[in-house]
């Protein structure tokens, strides 16, 4: 898989099936959190697929396959916490950026 010079692999989720139903579920150190349909992902490219727009200075911290009934956490480095349930964020599109699952003051960090 080519790589930019900047980017390396944060996460490899094994998949057996491209399931209706079941979704990609992503988090960002700037607290940004983004669910994908797992079918979105279903024809890989030879240059490989675009999961998620990261902002300037953002990277991508964590990455799971998700039914739509789970509840998340997120927990940042100066001891904020935030739990919602997986629901209350609409499916995206690939390359969208996604939406705030915390906000943080600007030197804080989800870890």
């Amino acid at each position: 898989l080519p790589l930019e010079q900047d980017e390396r692999i944060t996460a490899i989720l094994p998949v057996r099936e491209y399931e209706e139903g079941m979704n990609v579920f992503m988090a960002t150190a700037s607290g940004t959190v983004k669910k994908t349909a797992l079918t979105e992902f279903s024809r890989p490219r030879s240059a490989g697929i675009i999961a998620v727009n990261l902002n300037d200075g953002d990277e991508l911290i964590g990455v799971d396959l998700t039914d739509g009934s789970n509840e998340v956490m997120l927990f940042s480095a100066e001891g904020k916490v935030v739990r919602f349930s997986e629901s209350a964020v609409r499916t995206m599109g690939r390359t969208a950026t996604g939406v705030r699952g915390i906000n943080l003051q600007d030197d804080d960090l989800v870890v």
